[in-house]
Parts: C-alpha cells; structure tokens; sequence
C-alpha cells in the first residue's frame, strides 16, 4: 500500500479536500454538498482514493480537469487517473535527465565504464556519471498507483 499522505480522520485534511472540491461542486453545478452527512461521506472517500497523491499534483490535477470543461462532477477516480498521469511526466522528466547526464559524459561517452589501470593492467569501472545519473533518478518522485478499471462485471450491475 501506497504511503498515506492525507487521512480522512484528520480535521485539517478533510477541510482541505471539502474546499478542493469546491470549484468541482461548482463547475458541475451539483447540490452534493447541500447534505452535510453526504458531503462528509463523500470528502473522506475522495481521501481514501487520493490518500497518497502530494498537494501540488492534487492542484494540477483538478486544474486539467477543469480545463476540460466538465458539466459534471468528477469521481476521486477521474482526478485520481490524472494525477497518475502528473506523476509519470514528473518522473520521466527524471529518468530523461538521468539518461542525458550519462550521454554527455565525456569519460564514457555513455557506457557508464571507464577504463583504469592500476599496476600496468587495465581494468574498468563505473564512470561517476552513472552516480550522478542514479542522484537524479533518486529525486524522481514515488509512481502513483493507478484506479482500477471497472470490470465488465462491475458495470452490468
């Protein structure tokens, strides 16, 4: 299981995601919210699904979906399938900068192996590049699981 970032027990991270879903709530017109007791059900299940997604890519992921144009309003899924979708850019940004570190070494040209020689024999090792490449994959930042599509199953019901 992913770790948990927000927790629908805590006060402030309920209010925060009754307020993130505001702009929602609006968008789509939707009176969800006029029933206290449904909108604190609803808050705490956009919690357990977006339970492991960091703030900023919550904010860019509800600012997609509003840039759609909705009319109606999201389930956690949708934004959850969005913010997956953040994450994976964010990380292949990381994984392309790794990539042309190594490619622009000048001792390796890219191998990630340079040879040495120590007491007249050649020898090869890891070029510092491949450390630099791996310190910046390190920053990359954690894969978010995606939602589970629904099953044929699931949607004869």
């Amino acid at each position: 299981m992913a770790d948990a970032l927000w927790s629908a027990r805590t006060k402030a991270h309920v209010q925060h995601f009754a307020a993130y879903l505001k702009p929602f709530q609006r968008a789509a017109g939707s009176r969800l919210f006029d029933d206290t007791d449904v909108a604190l059900e609803t808050v705490q299940a956009w919690i357990l699904t977006l339970r492991d997604v960091p703030a900023d890519v919550l904010e860019e992921a509800r600012s997609r979906v509003l840039a759609e144009g909705i009319t109606w309003m999201p389930k956690p899924g949708d934004v959850k399938r969005h913010c997956v979708a953040i994450v994976n850019e964010r990380r292949r940004d990381f994984l392309q900068r790794a990539a042309a570190a190594m490619a622009a070494c000048e001792r390796c040209h890219g191998s990630t192996w340079t040879e040495v020689e120590l007491e007249g024999h050649a020898h090869v090792t890891r070029c510092g590049c491949h450390d630099e490449a791996m310190a910046i994959e390190a920053k990359a930042p954690k894969a978010l699981a995606a939602p589970k599509a629904p099953d044929e199953d699931h949607d004869a019901a």
